[in-house]
């Protein structure tokens, strides 16, 4: 292991770190005294801190405006394609490309007409087909609910006749058991 390694104690290195950062801002700050290279001062620091950010803002744009003076070229605005059509120049290209179309549309119109003529039937009949079996359907949904809502209204009833039923059969039951006990009980009396 080197000697020198342990001469310098820890008080000695904090030592030449604060002489170096002393050095450093010295020198970082007579940079900008004695150069052309001055600090800026923003505009924001001179402004009282109590006014909206927007102000502010204005203030500072207005400020930045006031010191730039443009001449000269002026950009034209944007155009609106929306409001104003652009001119297209139309080629062979272009045309040959919308008669292609337009024969296509054509062709395919006679081949449809050409088989509907042979019976080929559109497709409005099977809409209504459809619509057709879809009422029936749902009149067949409707009949088969009312049909259960009967089932079980009936039902109801007939639970509730078997319960009368079982009340008057108890309570017959409940006057034969008296009536017997009553007879043992004056017969055994006797």
């Amino acid at each position: 292991m080197p000697t020198n390694l342990n001469r310098k104690s820890l008080a000695d290195i904090e030592a030449d770190k604060q002489k170096r950062r002393l050095a450093t801002t010295e020198l970082i700050r007579r940079e900008y005294e004695t150069s052309a290279k001055q600090r800026f001062n923003l505009a924001t620091a001179e402004l009282p801190g109590t006014q909206r950010p927007q102000k502010v803002f204005d203030s500072v744009e207005k400020t930045i405006k006031d010191s730039l003076k443009f001449e000269g070229f002026k950009p034209k605005p944007v155009p609106n394609f929306e409001k104003s059509r652009a001119d297209v120049k139309l080629n062979a290209a272009m045309l040959k490309r919308e008669k292609h179309l337009l024969d296509k549309e054509e062709k395919e119109q006679a081949e449809l007409l050409h088989q509907m003529e042979l019976g080929l039937k559109d497709a409005s009949e099977f809409y209504r087909w459809q619509r057709e079996m879809e009422q029936k359907d749902d009149i067949e949904k409707i009949e088969r609910i009312q049909k259960m809502k009967i089932e079980m209204e009936l039902a109801r009833e007939q639970a509730i006749i078997a319960q009368e039923k079982n009340v008057q059969k108890n309570h017959e039951n409940a006057i034969k058991v008296k009536k017997e006990i009553d007879v043992l009980l004056t017969e055994r009396d006797k």
